[in-house]
């Protein structure tokens, strides 16, 4: 009894011949490589953002940049105006391809035919390919959505961005040799190596502010909120004075 080809998956030669012919083909040759290099990342050949560029440049690019930064703020800029943003560029292509080359294929599987008797063939695969394209990109834009808070990278701050932020001294002193203190940073706090290069000393809980930072040394630099009083000065200075001795009489 003859079998229909259309029903239970009989029309496997068919489906192989549409995959591969124009203008289905193209997606398919992509597809076949998006597909070879997540075999990679699940092996442990490769990472997932291989073909990622930097994230840092910056979209608005100056006139005097060199012709690398303007094709990579431009590229990021075409991503961003589509929607295929934050997540790894290997993540959207690999999305935009899968789309593209299904919508290609059912396109040229139900819509070509019925355009056959009015288009000729090539204007009629030259529309479904390029449709097939524009439609995916609203696709993948769907598509990765939930996945953005998935790769969602959190920067750290910094250490700039701690400038102008007070402090709290935790040493005993601090002068332009050494010293520490507390910087609130919305947690438990953060101990950083402070310098203070005033004629002064500050205090243990004294407050303070960061005023800059020394990437040389890795230090911030202080300027105090609050100047101890004499009393205070001559209280944390005695134990000194008692440790080098009495002064000797000017001759």
């Amino acid at each position: 009894m003859a079998v229909d080809a259309r029903r239970g998956g009989g029309d496997v030669g068919g489906f192989w011949a549409e995959i591969f012919a124009l203008p289905t083909v193209v997606y398919t040759t992509l597809l076949v490589i998006a597909s070879l290099y997540w075999l990679s990342v699940v092996i442990g050949g490769l990472e997932i953002d291989v073909l990622d560029v930097d994230a840092d440049v910056d979209v608005d690019v100056d006139v005097g940049d060199t012709a690398d930064g303007e094709g990579a703020g431009g590229f990021l800029g075409l991503l961003s105006a589509l929607g295929l943003r934050g997540v790894p560029l290997t993540f959207s292509l690999s999305v935009l391809v899968l789309w593209s080359w299904a919508l290609c294929f059912l396109g040229m599987h139900h819509l070509a035919p019925l355009a056959a008797g009015v288009l000729p063939a090539w204007l009629a695969a030259l529309g479904v390919a390029l449709g097939s394209f524009v439609v995916a990109i609203f696709g993948t834009n769907l598509s990765i959505r939930p996945f953005q808070r998935v790769f969602k990278t959190h920067h750290a701050p910094s250490k700039l961005a701690f400038i102008g932020r007070p402090c709290t001294i935790t040493t005993a002193t601090v002068d332009a040799r050494f010293g520490q203190a507390l910087c609130e940073d919305g947690g438990a706090g953060l101990v950083i190596a402070v310098r203070y290069e005033g004629p002064a000393t500050l205090v243990k809980g004294q407050k303070a502010v960061l005023a800059d930072y020394d990437p040389k040394r890795d230090v911030f630099i202080v300027e105090p909120l609050d100047l101890p009083d004499d009393g205070e000065q001559d209280r944390d200075a005695e134990p000194e004075r008692r440790d080098r001795g009495p002064r000797e009489p000017a001759s």
